[in-house]
């Protein structure tokens, strides 16, 4: 068929291309290095961003460091440290106090510890605001920092409540101790311009005598520091009669139970003599017991832990019965006296007891005019409402009520008036002395005249001379009691005692053995 070649001539459009292609390199001999410049710009600038931001991580990692170091710190010596007072704590005076202890025991040296209860915080708190509290604390601390430079341990246990540790070379005692203690506090207290006396409870363990390890020093010390808060006294030093966790009064606390379970207690009978009659009146039952290991235990020991444990109640009952029966024996052999029994605070809030009281003196003497029963001051306030409706439970029974160691509790007017009392007994720690120190005298005469004026009868205790017996005669006293007539005795050797002293014209003192 045959070919057809067309055959078109491009040498312009071609000349086109090979401009623009020059162009375009020519443009990028131009915009290269440009660009290149550009990079290395931007290059230089994010490492110096990246520098910078390494600087500021570090700093920022180092901050964090060093206030996480801080805040461990603070921790640490909040751990240790009291934050009002900055003294040390409780956990560092366990610390300090090993530490003292183990020194003390390879140097054979002793120590003292003192456990200091500042008096009157609370009554400061309430009367004149925390932060004047605050103030005098921080004082304290103070005070037993610069005023005791030789302190082993200077610390804060908590509330009102302070520790020191002082060395005892020596004969030192617990009294020079309390002497140092009590120097540095004497001085007045100025707070807001309010001048302040400041006094402390202060409990003593000594150191190897007491503990030979600092946890039970401590507890030991804080023991001796409750009981003389609890006796009203400037110090104690510990007696492990007194430790509620002693190993004596542990063994007490279990023989107690069973030793009035099982009768094994006894009754001893105080005589009580009329002034205008000069004959015994009555006879005041006095508990003993006689511990088959531990030998005589005195009152003061058991009975503060009968208290403590709930076993008074059952004690109590058991004075009564035994108390009844021997007045109903009595009856019987024509004595007529008039039986005085102690009640405890806890007795006056068990509603009970009066019924109790009833049924017992109906099955023994059915006389409760003749069954006086004596509680102290501070029974009564214990729960003084309390109290009230009990005590007046009995009075109308027609038991007469006495008020025991009067003028060393509360002495409230207040509820001397609203109590159906007949009786008033003056303590012996003022009839004792009242010969040889006129305030005590002042006292005696004041509650005798008082007691008077109210229509109550007074009873003195602690006689012990006739030269006290004759002055407490000279006031009108109307009966009284103490070793000047006879001390407490069993109820044969009463019943002798009284038999002796029937037929003589006067009263004379009983033959001490």
């Amino acid at each position: 068929m045959g070919r057809l070649l067309l055959v078109r001539d491009i040498t312009a459009r071609t000349a086109k291309s090979h401009v623009v292609v020059t162009d375009m390199v020519a443009a990028s001999f131009l915009v290269g290095p440009m660009l290149l410049i550009l990079f290395f710009i931007s290059l230089t600038r994010a490492e110096r961003q990246m520098e910078e931001w390494r600087k500021r991580v570090t700093e920022e990692s180092g901050a964090r460091m060093q206030l996480r170091e801080d805040h461990l710190r603070a921790l640490e010596h909040a751990a240790l440290y009291d934050t009002l007072t900055g003294l040390p704590n409780r956990k560092s005076l366990d610390e300090q106090l090993a530490h003292a202890v183990d020194t003390a025991t390879q140097e054979g040296k002793r120590f003292i510890l003192a456990l200091l209860n500042i008096q009157r915080v609370n009554e400061i708190n309430v009367t004149l605001g925390h932060e004047t509290g605050d103030t005098l604390l921080r004082q304290v601390a103070e005070r037993l920092e610069q005023g005791l430079p030789d302190a082993l341990v200077v610390a804060r246990t908590g509330g009102d409540e302070f520790a020191v540790a002082l060395p005892a070379p020596g004969e030192t005692s617990a009294a020079d101790v309390v002497k140092m203690i009590r120097g540095t506090l004497s001085p007045t207290f100025y707070v807001g311009g309010i001048s302040l006396d400041m006094l402390a409870n202060i409990g003593i363990a000594l150191y190897p005598e007491h503990a030979h390890y600092a946890v039970a020093l401590l507890r030991r010390a804080d023991v001796a520091m409750r009981q003389a808060k609890r006796r009203r006294e400037n110090y104690a030093v510990y007696d492990s009669s007194l430790d509620p966790h002693g190993t004596r009064r542990l063994t007490l606390l279990g023989d107690l139970r069973q030793a009035i379970e099982e009768d094994r207690l006894v009754l001893h009978y105080q005589p009580q003599v009329s002034m205008k009659e000069n004959r015994v009146v009555a006879a005041e039952a006095l508990v003993r017991w006689a511990h088959p290991k531990l030998g005589l235990i005195p009152p003061a020991e058991f009975i503060p832990i009968a208290e403590q444990t709930g076993v008074i109640k059952a004690l109590t009952r058991w004075v009564l019965k035994r108390a009844l029966a021997q007045q109903a024996i009595w009856m019987r052999q024509g004595l007529d006296l008039a039986m005085c029994v102690n009640l405890s605070a806890h007795d006056l809030q068990d509603e009970a007891l009066p019924d109790h009281v009833a049924e017992l003196i109906e099955q023994s003497t059915r006389a409760p005019h003749r069954l006086t029963l004596e509680l102290t001051e501070s029974a009564i306030m214990h729960d003084a409402e309390q109290a009230l409706g009990v005590l007046n439970r009995f009075a109308a029974m027609g038991c007469p009520l006495s008020i025991d160691d009067f003028g060393t509790g509360y002495s409230s007017l207040v509820y001397l008036k609203r109590l159906p009392v007949r009786e008033l007994k003056v303590d012996g720690s003022f009839v004792a002395d009242m010969c040889r120190k006129e305030n005590d005298a002042s006292i005696v005469a004041s509650t005798i005249s008082l007691a008077h004026t109210l229509g109550l009868v007074v009873v003195a205790e602690g006689v012990a001379d006739g030269a006290t017996r004759d002055a407490l005669a000279e006031l009108a006293c109307d009966r009284f009691q103490g070793y000047y007539i006879s001390r407490a005795l069993p109820p044969a050797a009463f019943v002798e005692w009284l038999a002796s002293v029937s037929g003589q014209a006067g009263l004379t003192p009983a033959v001490q053995t």
